[in-house]
């Protein structure tokens, strides 16, 4: 895993004394949700110096349509206009009509600021706690099976990936995509979607004093060669494991050694 080289090539640098151990404390299908739970049972009773964080696309599972409503309604819930309907939550049509309806219409109007609205929850509260506990946070950019650029658009920018998703979601609508191009289509949306929460976990990052690593250029630059760098819209190979592995490296060893000559 890239994890186990970055450790090694950590421990290989003569600066840091071979002292530098790297925790994989990564599970499966995990999100924000999940990972900010882990850290405050589990990941913070390590006390460490340094957390990365290597997710985005099981964080779009946290902030689509269904879910961003249902936690706007909860919102509300706790708001003193929303308590004279906390005794129907879930349990009546009551409930629904009054609070979940104009949820859904909140959310489908500012669907983006809903995006960000839900991930500075807890994104932003991670971060916090890190800094709290005088641990560094440092996001890495997940990287996926599509290029930086498409018609134009530069997506690792934030208005540009929204763009550029709005222009496919209005072709979904029209019922617009040719039956041969149909894989296609939704490959991209879905790397486009993944890039959407890559640029506002990327934002929340740095407004909290957060730490981002974009290994993205460096592997467009690897997409220019004939080896493989995935093996589905986000699994890596090796190659790609080792890519990611280096460019985490240059970007974070300063701050590795800055850290440990503090000990």
């Amino acid at each position: 895993t890239w994890c186990y080289r970055l450790g090694k090539l950590l421990n290989q640098d003569p600066a840091l004394g071979g002292k530098v151990e790297v925790i994989n404390s990564g599970q499966a299908g995990s999100n924000i949700v999940r990972i900010y739970k882990n850290l405050k049972e589990k990941g913070f009773k390590l006390r460490p110096d340094l957390i990365i964080y290597y997710e985005a696309g099981n964080d779009m599972k946290e902030v689509n349509f269904w879910r961003q409503a249902d936690n706007m309604a909860s919102r509300l819930n706790k708001s003193l206009v929303g308590k004279l309907f906390s005794s129907f939550h879930y349990r009546s049509m009551l409930y629904t009509y009054l609070i979940e309806k104009y949820s859904f219409d909140r959310v489908n109007k500012n669907k983006y600021i809903n995006h960000k609205d839900f991930l500075a929850d807890y994104f932003g509260w991670l971060i916090e706690d890190c800094h709290k506990k005088g641990i560094e946070f440092v996001y890495v950019k997940q990287v996926c099976n599509f290029p930086i650029e498409k018609d134009g658009y530069d997506l690792r920018n934030l208005k540009d990936v929204q763009k550029l998703l709005d222009t496919l979601i209005a072709q979904r609508d029209r019922d617009d995509i040719p039956k041969n191009a149909s894989e296609e289509y939704w490959h991209a949306f879905r790397c486009i979607e993944q890039r959407l929460i890559v640029a506002v976990e990327s934002d929340i990052c740095r407004e909290k004093g957060g730490f981002v690593i974009d290994p993205l250029v460096d592997f467009e630059q690897a997409r220019k060669g004939s080896q493989l760098l995935f093996s589905d819209m986000v699994h890596k190979t090796c190659f790609g494991d080792s890519i990611l592995t280096l460019s985490i490296y240059n970007s974070l060893r300063d701050k590795v050694v800055a850290l440990y000559a503090q000990k």
